[in-house]
């Protein structure tokens, strides 16, 4: 028993010895210059709006296609029998719908970064 627990102590430091080197010591490569870098990039409000919503529409297109193909299994799996028929057509309505929300999220992005223009300018 103490054994056991002794080669598995050994085994996770060994690891531990292999990848902590090469984090650990890492710097940046602008260390020298004492100027500090932001990490999102421009610090507008639209660049902000538009990268984020370029993340979240780029996982819902993911999260689309794979709710497309579930409904498609859906509709194989009904064999005729009207329950199962009608659960999928209403998972095919709410994929519609997700995917009709996904792309007025670009339209509405589109509004809100025309509204700040105007508002800022």
């Amino acid at each position: 028993m103490l054994l056991k627990r002794y080669k598995k102590i050994v085994k996770t430091l060994s690891a531990l010895a292999l990848v902590v080197p090469f984090g650990v010591f890492a710097a940046p490569a602008d260390v020298g210059t004492g100027e500090i870098k932001n990490p999102i990039g421009d610090a507008t409000f639209n660049s902000i709006l538009t990268n984020l919503l370029n993340i979240l529409v780029a996982l819902g297109a993911i999260v689309l296609a794979i709710m497309i193909v579930y409904t498609g299994f859906l509709f194989v799996r009904s064999g005729g029998n009207e329950e199962r028929l009608k659960e999928a057509k209403n998972s095919l309505t709410y994929v519609i719908i997700g995917g009709a929300i996904i792309l007025g999220a670009l339209g509405i992005q589109e509004v809100i970064k025309d509204t700040v223009d105007i508002i800022t300018s």
